[in-house]
């Protein structure tokens, strides 16, 4: 089913936007954010610390990474 749709609506999972808006408000405009202004906003921890790349919604604010959760979205798809 989910392939069908795929190539219907030509869903690319490895273009860039396509998971790309804010999973709490729907908005498509999150931005990139560095490391150290996530760090302030959220109680982060990782081991390994090679989360880099950090994403705020511009709407509710909502903060973002390529954590575990995104990573099994992606395999899901």
């Amino acid at each position: 089913m989910f392939a069908e749709l795929k190539k219907v609506f030509h869903i690319n999972l490895e273009d860039y936007r396509t998971l790309s808006r804010c999973v709490k408000c729907n908005n498509p405009e999150l931005i990139i954010i560095s490391t150290e202004e996530a760090r302030k906003d959220i109680n982060f921890v990782h081991e390994d610390n090679i989360i880099t790349e950090f994403w705020r919604c511009s709407k509710c604010k909502q903060i973002y990474w390529e954590g575990g959760q995104f990573q099994k979205a992606k395999r899901k798809f």
